[in-house]
């Protein structure tokens, strides 16, 4: 973590040699995208349960269509999995 911004920084001059190095082709770079990702406010799980097993259990209660929440589930799968 010390030395991310300094690293990032230095990657972004040579982005096309990294992308060669990395994946082993000399693949045509588009462009180089600066990505941030906000911080996420706080969600809460409807029906969680640790199963003997250690198996995680997730039940989320809708009680209308969500176009959403496929994504949803997806987001709550990661920060189950970050646990």
């Amino acid at each position: 973590m010390k030395y991310d911004t300094t690293l990032k920084e230095l990657l972004k001059e040579v982005p096309k040699k990294l992308l060669s190095i990395l994946t082993g082709q000399d693949t045509e770079l588009a462009e180089v995208l600066t990505v941030e990702f906000p911080q996420v406010s706080a969600r809460r799980a409807d029906f969680v349960l640790r199963l003997a097993n250690e198996q995680i259990y997730h039940l989320e209660l809708q009680t209308n269509d969500n176009e959403e929440m496929d994504w949803r589930m997806l987001e709550y799968f990661l920060l189950l999995y970050k646990q």
